[in-house]
Order: C-alpha cells, then sequence, then structure tokens
C-alpha cells in the first residue's frame, strides 16, 4: 500500500472536508435557527444573565478539555508504545503516524470544546430564562400590575409557575 505525503492513516483530506461540512451545519443552525423553529420557542437572546451563563459555559468547556487532555495523553503514548514494539525505534514512522494523530486530536478536541461552549450555552439558557421571567413577574406583581408566569418547553425551573400562581392567589385574596 502506498503512502502519499499529504495523506496518512490518521487525517486525509475526506477527514478535512469531513470537518468543514460539520462546521457549515452548526453554521447554519446558528444563522438559520429560527427557520427550523418558531420564533415563539425561542427567547429573544440565548444570554439573559451573561456572568452566570458564561461561567457555566467556560467551566462545562474547560471540564471536557480537561478530559481531551487526559484520554489524548493516554492514546499518544499507547500509540506510540505499540508503534516501538511492532517496528523498533524509529522516527520516521513516529513523525508519519504520531504527528498527523497529535494534529488530528487537537483539531478534534478544539471543536468539542466549542460544541461544549455551545451546549453551555443552551442549558444556561433553560435555566437563566426561567429566574428572569420569574424576576420580571415579581417586579410587576411589586408595581400592582396583574402578571402571569408562563414558562417555555424545555425550560427548567417549572416549579416557579406555581409559586407564581400561589402570589398571584394570595395577592387577589387581599
Amino acid at each position: 500500500m502506498a503512502v502519499h505525503k499529504n495523506s496518512t492513516p490518521a487525517f486525509n483530506l475526506a477527514d478535512v472536508l469531513q470537518w468543514v461540512g460539520y462546521g457549515m451545519i452548526v453554521l447554519a443552525f446558528i444563522k438559520e435557527g429560527k427557520a427550523l423553529w418558531p420564533v415563539e420557542n425561542l427567547r429573544k437572546s440565548y444570554w439573559i444573565n451573561i456572568k452566570y451563563q458564561l461561567k457555566y459555559c467556560v467551566s462545562l468547556m474547560l471540564v471536557g478539555f480537561g478530559l481531551s487532555i487526559i484520554a489524548g495523553t493516554y492514546s499518544y503514548t499507547y500509540l506510540r508504545v505499540t508503534l516501538h514494539e511492532l517496528r523498533g525505534v524509529n522516527s520516521a514512522i513516529d513523525n508519519q503516524f504520531l504527528i498527523p494523530y497529535i494534529l488530528t486530536f487537537i483539531v478534534v478536541t478544539l471543536f468539542s470544546a466549542l460544541m461544549l461552549f455551545v451546549v453551555g450555552m443552551i442549558l444556561s439558557h433553560r435555566a437563566a430564562g426561567p429566574i428572569y421571567a420569574f424576576e420580571r413577574f415579581l417586579d410587576m406583581r411589586l408595581q400592582g400590575k396583574d402578571a402571569k408566569l408562563k414558562l417555555r418547553t424545555g425550560d427548567e425551573f417549572k416549579e416557579l409557575e406555581r409559586l407564581a400562581d400561589k402570589i398571584n392567589e394570595s395577592l387577589s385574596k387581599k
């Protein structure tokens, strides 16, 4: 089997095009999300409480990155020891297999970290949104205005709706 200079068993042009395709899918979801999901199911902004949400996203991303480093270190060491056992210490073979492996692993790790950041944004939005809506509900009630709290499908803290109903009942009795 002939191995070309620009092609290795670990990473080749097909892999590059595949990852470009993944990136294009993510961009399409970001840009055309409103066409895929009705507007009434989205909040106006995914960044409701930016300090909380960024802390959540970065924490999730760092945990994923740390686990990737552990997995990468183990798999790199295993691959290197296996190559040395099969072919002996040979820097040409090491370079042929290990350098593309490292580069591929870095790309996959960075892409995974980006995906974890996006997942963190979505999950933190589902938590921050109901809290924001409840704060707005309380502000309106404190101003003496009638208000109803209705959370969206997929939101966390559904019990806030029941609490808001109890607050409305209690205030209407007075």
